[in-house]
């Protein structure tokens, strides 16, 4: 298992949830 690539792409998934989680919270406070 190449885990150079799996933890890249581990991290741009987590960017990804990341994303939409800072996107909900403003709506979810008003």
């Amino acid at each position: 298992m190449d885990y150079g690539k799996f933890n890249v792409r581990e991290g741009q998934e987590r960017a990804v949830n990341a994303k939409k989680e800072a996107a909900h919270e403003p709506m979810s406070r008003k």
